[in-house]
């Protein structure tokens, strides 16, 4: 991707102090991120990345039981098993993030039979 260099309005490298102001100049600040980025051509017409990225922060309706019992174990031994060995990452990468997972699901494991052998 190719950024074009643009000149930036003088008055929009200074921030006021009163809360008009500030607003001004964040809106001004978005305005020059979304200037920056290519013009959006097809089915992604008219959406802004600076929306999409601010999407992916925003929790939504999550339900906490998809995370209960065995569910997270399941996750991390699907990554490990079948996402993490398809991946085209190099062999370090790879082997980093297989001993993550390991470790984590290990973790969850330990935690999992110390919960066991309290509540008996």
């Amino acid at each position: 991707m190719k950024v074009d260099p643009r000149a930036v309005p003088s008055d929009t490298l200074l921030t006021p102090l009163d809360g008009a102001g500030a607003q001004r100049v964040e809106r001004t600040r978005a305005a020059l991120f979304d200037a920056l980025l290519p013009t959006p051509v097809g089915d992604h017409a008219g959406r802004s990345l600076r929306r999409d990225v601010e999407r992916l922060g925003e929790l939504g309706n999550i339900d906490p039981s998809l995370f209960a019992g065995s569910r997270p174990g399941e996750i991390l031994e699907d990554i490990l098993e079948r996402i993490l060995p398809s991946l085209e990452l190099d062999e370090d990468t790879k082997s980093l993030a297989m001993t993550l997972v390991r470790d984590e699901l290990d973790t969850r494991r330990s935690l999992d039979q110390q919960r066991a052998d309290s509540g008996e």
